[in-house]
């Protein structure tokens, strides 16, 4: 049987009984109790292993809440859990935004969350699917905010919180309720399997190994170089540790047309809106253009298909030139940005251009544009996606951090001087230097900092880096890292042996655990860079 054949026989078994859920008496319990519980308010917890149905409860309550008027709202930690229960991500929902952090040392620290106004209406439920990742700084967040019931639902067993402290979920839960019957997958040899990754990942059961499972009907090894391709439009995925792996096998496995994007968050994009009068009347300024103001909008989309312009060949020549036309749109490449515009917006008489909102997509230099590709959302949202590897990625943003950390570092020395810390002034310009001696305290040395060059360069040097790292990330809708893949159920999952045992016994139990009929193990990848 060949690989697409392989694939497809999984893909067969997915069925659609009436298309209705039916809750087993362990969830329809859960699901009584926190209808119960919500109008007491507090802290309830639902865990539950891979696959024992903890989204289907959430859809549950969520349908019966919406019948009764009751308000709820449904988020997750991640962008692709949200969208596999019709949610949005927490961070937006409470509107955390990361903001700069002039005591940064690193790439990591450069950015600290920060919450601003809930622009929703506080619901009576709240639900936050895939509690794992939540750590505490993020619980302490989502508590500040005063919602009076919340419920996390998620597998303690599952990824950690990245650079955050796990939290301790029996301790913060009012109710703490488990799930235990396995609904994804129904046959015991694939369930033994995910238990003994779990038993693997607490430490129960050492020298847990793939290939032991290996029965050749539903866990199956196949060499590379037997690989056909990848038949189009199935939700069969590639699962890998490493996203250059993950790229790799997107690429080299699938048919060019399966390669579709796949936006795993929602995506924030700039809008230069036109200010207007109490009455409605557009404001103009002296040149007689529509004065406009830059306001951030989020659009939270989760889909697989999007529309590409790819920016290199033809199109970025046509904007270079002036303006290319999409569909109705008018786009003008700049050497900091593109400008995006309704063309078919009307232009009233003697006035410059049309009143619809512009899109300003901003991004530091050219060397952005190799790598990113232009995306159209729903026909009027765009954004900048970077769609080369996580590693090149990361690599561009330590570059950017490498030009701001030298204006950051002379700021933290001058800050450690005004607290009384020994701080090496030596490293300082000899202006600057001048200056800490002759000011007595940071406040008077801040005005006088704020008309220095070196403010100028740090503000320049933070919009670089803040542009690089808006860059939203997409992945090839065939291939997903093992984060990406949390919470997901897949009909057959795929997996390389070469990127599956460089993760973590946590990863490596999420990886296997979302194959709800079927797993193929690669083997005898070919080299990649």
């Amino acid at each position: 049987m060949t690989f697409q054949q392989t694939i497809q026989k999984f893909v067969n078994m997915e069925v659609d009984v009436g298309g209705k859920r039916v809750l087993n008496d362990q969830q329809a319990s859960i699901f009584r109790s926190i209808i119960s519980n919500y109008k007491q308010g507090g802290l309830d917890v639902v865990t539950g292993g891979a696959g024992t149905g903890k989204s289907t409860v959430v859809s549950a309550i969520k349908k019966y809440c919406d019948s009764k008027g009751i308000s709820c709202v449904i988020t997750a930690s991640t962008g692709k859990a949200a969208s596999g229960i019709n949610g949005v991500t927490i961070h937006s929902f409470i509107n955390l935004s990361m903001k700069e952090n002039n005591d940064a040392n690193s790439v990591d620290e450069a950015l600290v969350l920060k919450r601003g106004e809930i622009e929703a209406d506080i619901p009576q439920i709240l639900i936050v699917d895939e509690f794992s990742q939540v750590g505490t700084q993020l619980l302490r967040e989502i508590k500040k905010t005063g919602f009076p019931y919340i419920v996390f639902f998620g597998d303690a067993g599952q990824l950690p919180p990245v650079k955050q402290v796990a939290v301790d979920w029996v301790a913060e839960a009012d109710h703490y309720y488990s799930l235990t019957k396995v609904m994804r997958a129904k046959d015991e040899r694939l369930l033994k399997m995910f238990h003994d990754f779990r038993a693997h990942k607490e430490g129960t059961l050492e020298n847990v190994k793939m290939q032991d499972y290996i029965n050749g009907d539903n866990i199956l090894e196949m060499d590379f170089a037997d690989i056909d391709s990848m038949p189009r439009n199935t939700e069969v995925s590639f699962i890998g540790y490493r996203n250059k792996l993950v790229d790799m096998m997107a690429n080299m496995l699938t048919h060019k047309k399966h390669n579709i994007y796949n936006l795993n968050l929602g995506v924030q994009v700039t809008a230069m809106v036109v200010e207007k009068e109490k009455d409605g009347t557009p404001i103009k300024d002296a040149r007689g253009y529509f004065k406009r103001s830059f306001t951030n909008q989020r659009a939270k989309y989760n889909g697989e298909d999007v529309e590409i312009i790819k920016l290199d060949g033809t199109t970025q020549k046509l904007v270079k030139d002036g303006y290319a036309m999409h569909g109705k749109w008018k786009l003008k490449l700049s050497k900091k940005g593109i400008i995006i515009t309704d063309s078919t917006a009307k232009i009233l008489p003697y006035d410059m251009e049309p009143v619809a909102d512009k899109y300003w997509l901003s991004f530091p230099t050219d060397e952005i544009l190799e790598h990113t590709t232009l995306v159209a959302i729903d026909g009027d949202t765009f954004s900048l996606l970077w769609d080369d590897t996580q590693d090149e990625y990361n690599d561009m943003l330590e570059y950017y951090f490498s030009l701001l950390h030298p204006y950051l570092r002379k700021l933290q020395i001058v800050k450690k001087h005004y607290k009384g810390e020994h701080a090496d002034l030596g490293a300082l310009d000899y202006s600057i230097r001048e200056a800490v001696k002759s000011h007595k305290n940071l406040k008077s040395f801040m005005v006088w900092y704020d008309s220095h060059e070196d403010t100028s360069f740090r503000k320049l040097r933070w919009k670089d880096f803040l542009n690089a790292s808006s860059v939203v990330s997409a992945r090839y809708s065939t291939a997903r890292t093992v984060t990406k893949a949390q919470g997901l159920s897949i009909p057959c999952v795929i997996l390389s042996e070469d990127s599956f045992y460089g993760a973590s016994k946590a990863a490596q139990y999420v990886a296997v655990s979302r194959a709800k009929y079927g797993i193929i193990i690669l083997k005898n990848l070919p080299e990649w860079k």
